[in-house]
């Protein structure tokens, strides 16, 4: 009977049964009590159902008994005989066990029963002891058991103990300055070296006031009480070389402020020089408008008689500036809306400048602060330039400032040159080919 093998693969039940097992009951292939048994129709013989599929691998299957040939068609399970097999009694092979009882409960009590040999569980450990030993043998005896370290609690396999010791950060130890301290812990035996243990060696607490001297920590109390004055002198040395120093970084500090200050009045000036830079380069980059009027006596003679005044197209000084128009307004067009202008008995013309809606006005400050230089530019090769006809306007200081116009026929303007004498206008100076020309730039 096989020790570990009782309920084999293939085969009958290898059983120690408590009686007689009827012949009937034993297989013709294995010649063991049959298990889930199957009858032959024609002869009536019975096998064990996975010794009939043996029989069935032969070239040519026949029944063990009589020879005769077999077909699938003809072999149908044996239930009562079954049932009467599993009602028989057997015992248990586990070496000790007692127990007996039928059949179809073997297979439950082997695999409870405490005699039966097992594996240790524990990774690495080769013992196998009966089921009932295998507490006291994973609690005590098995050298793979996992334990807690008694000193850091931390889970260690049983013969790795004396490695762990080795590492272990609360095993206690001896000081290595033999003290005479038996009981640190590894992980406190540095601090305990460098701040508490009496036998290490320190320097004087006045080290860094020079004095050099090096002791057993034990004797600090013995030291410092025989070098009292020397340790007075010595700090009273360093007192002074520290008021030394105070006093020279005071006025390295009053230098470094002094410095400060000048470069502080430096940067003003230069972020001055930068402002104005900044406004000559924004000049730079705003070209001036010329007012080219052409058929100038035509336009004058209109003007004259009052029907009308003389005007230019928009026009804008910079990018994404504000929007402008210039104007020129004889005094006879003026009386139509001031008859008692103290200018009516002489004809004169003034050039106006006038604010209107612009595509960028949302995003421009107002009122409108532009300071703007109006010319009336003199032709003549012959005469110098600065008898040009010009006046500089800064619209941030009129008394009436300009705001954002809103519609075309709101808009506003304000006189930047005249009143200019007629015949001046007329003159040779100004009036060549019958054409004047006004500039208008940013200052």
């Amino acid at each position: 009977m096989a020790a570990e093998q009782n309920v084999p693969q293939l085969g009958g039940y290898d059983y120690e049964f408590t009686g007689r097992v009827p012949h009937d009951y034993e297989c013709l292939v294995c010649h063991l009590p049959m298990k889930d048994p199957v009858q032959i129709v024609q002869c009536g013989h019975k096998l064990c159902n996975i010794c009939k599929e043996s029989l069935f691998r032969l070239p040519s299957p026949f029944c063990p008994a009589d020879r005769q040939p077999l077909s699938r068609e003809q072999i149908f399970p044996d239930t009562a005989c079954r049932r009467k097999i599993l009602d028989l009694t057997v015992k248990c092979f586990h070496s000790g066990c007692l127990w007996t009882g039928e059949l179809r409960e073997v297979e439950e009590h082997q695999s409870n029963c405490l005699l039966k040999v097992v594996q240790c569980p524990n990774s690495r450990c080769t013992e196998k002891v009966t089921r009932q030993d295998m507490g006291n043998h994973m609690a005590s005896e098995c050298s793979w058991r996992i334990i807690y370290c008694g000193y850091c609690q931390k889970l260690i396999v049983f013969n790795q103990q004396k490695k762990h010791f080795d590492i272990c950060q609360k095993f206690p130890v001896h000081c290595t300055n033999k003290c005479g301290l038996e009981e640190i812990p590894r992980g406190k035996l540095e601090f305990h070296i460098g701040e508490d243990c009496p036998a290490t060696e320190v320097y004087c607490e006045f080290k860094k006031l020079g004095c050099d001297v090096k002791f057993p920590r034990s004797n600090t109390k013995a030291h410092l009480e025989t070098h009292i004055e020397q340790h007075l002198n010595l700090a009273l040395r360093s007192l002074e070389t520290t008021q030394r120093q105070v006093k020279d970084q005071s006025q390295q500090i009053e230098q470094l402020m002094a410095k400060d200050k000048d470069l502080s009045q430096q940067i003003e000036r230069l972020t001055a020089q930068v402002k104005v830079q900044d406004q000559h380069i924004k000049l730079l980059n705003s070209p001036p408008f010329v007012w080219k009027i052409s058929n100038f006596q035509a336009a004058y003679e209109k003007a004259l008689s009052g029907k009308e005044n003389i005007l230019t197209s928009t026009f804008y000084l910079s990018s994404n500036g504000y929007r402008l128009r210039i104007q020129i307004f004889s005094n006879a067009y003026r009386m139509r809306w001031f008859p008692d202008d103290f200018l009516s008995s002489t004809t004169y013309f003034s050039i106006y400048i006038c604010v209107i809606p612009g595509e960028f006005d949302p995003l421009l400050s107002w009122p409108f602060k532009e300071k703007l230089r109006v010319t009336l530019i003199n032709q003549n090769p012959c005469e110098d330039k600065e008898k040009d006809i010009w006046r500089v306007t800064d619209f941030g200081r009129v008394d009436l400032p300009i705001m954002r116009p809103l519609t075309e026929d709101n808009q506003s303007c304000h006189c930047v040159l005249g009143p200019i004498r007629a015949d001046t206008l007329q003159s040779a100076s100004f009036t060549l080919n019958d054409t004047i020309f006004i500039m208008v730039k940013k200052e």
